[in-house]
């Protein structure tokens, strides 16, 4: 779901370039390098020229979708409330209350009964 998100939200160029009508370079992200013929034709030619070339550039521009973020305009009141009683209900499903206190706590545990006599060692004969 992530990658599809992901994918969903970049945009990106591709870039053709077309000798006559075949393909010789494509490109994403960047331009797509020129031919051979268009590059020997550009290293000759001191003075620009306009003269209609066998080559073109095609660009194709893929924009990602930018309203991915939802308002708290379009959702309806019930919607949220919808929303707030879940995300209330999964968050105390899930929290760990370690704070209630035992009623056992305030109190002393009672002394323990211990033989005295045998404690100090004094025997009657």
């Amino acid at each position: 779901m992530t990658l599809l998100v992901l994918f969903s939200t970049v945009s990106f160029t591709v870039d053709k370039h077309y000798c006559g009508d075949m393909l010789m370079d494509m490109a994403v992200l960047h331009k797509a390098e020129a031919c051979a013929m268009e590059k020997a034709f550009s290293k000759t030619c001191s003075v620009n020229i306009e003269k209609s070339s066998c080559c073109s550039d095609k660009q194709i521009v893929i924009d990602g979708q930018d309203d991915l973020k939802i308002t708290w305009d379009t959702i309806t009141l019930e919607d949220q409330q919808f929303l707030v009683a879940y995300t209330l209900s999964y968050v105390a499903l899930y929290t760990d209350d370690t704070s209630q206190t035992l009623p056992t706590d305030d109190y002393a545990p009672p002394l323990i009964v211990r033989d005295i006599l045998v404690l100090h060692d004094t025997y009657l004969i």
